[in-house]
């Protein structure tokens, strides 16, 4: 693929966050994750930004576990008059939360099928299943 600007880099990954990115740090590449390179997921409008969001609202430090790692993202949620509940949101963006009391970490679509696909083959436990992801994140 060719080399992108940062700029271009976190557009084009706008749909696609759960990306890893392979950037040149003057000497070699290093593998990041676009929260490092300042990536905000936005929940509703289809991942732009809420207009109702007061602008000095920070966004939160949120977990999400996908198929090929654990990623952290910051995350803005929909500000609008009448809107979903976070829970809602999250899962209306495909993210399924570990809670529904102030959720913090949430698995995404695929890794919840590989995780189903996964057991019923193999049998594996969860925690197995978790460590598989862990290392794909190292």
């Amino acid at each position: 693929m060719k080399p992108l600007c940062k700029a271009h880099m976190l557009e084009a990954h706008r749909v696609h966050p759960w990306h890893w990115m392979e950037v040149w740090n003057g000497r070699c590449f290093e593998r990041r994750d676009l929260y490092e390179l300042g990536f905000v997921f936005h929940l509703g409008h289809s991942g732009s930004t809420c207009e109702s969001r007061e602008p000095t609202t920070a966004p939160h430090t949120f977990t999400v576990v996908h198929e090929n790692g654990i990623h952290t993202v910051f995350l803005h949620q929909c500000h609008c008059l009448g809107r979903p509940t976070l829970v809602s949101q999250l899962v209306r963006a495909d993210l399924f939360p570990a809670t529904v009391e102030r959720p913090e970490t949430a698995f995404t679509r695929d890794v919840l099928r590989d995780f189903i696909l996964d057991f019923e083959i193999s049998k594996k436990s969860a925690q197995d299943f978790m460590r598989r992801i862990v290392r794909k994140t190292n």
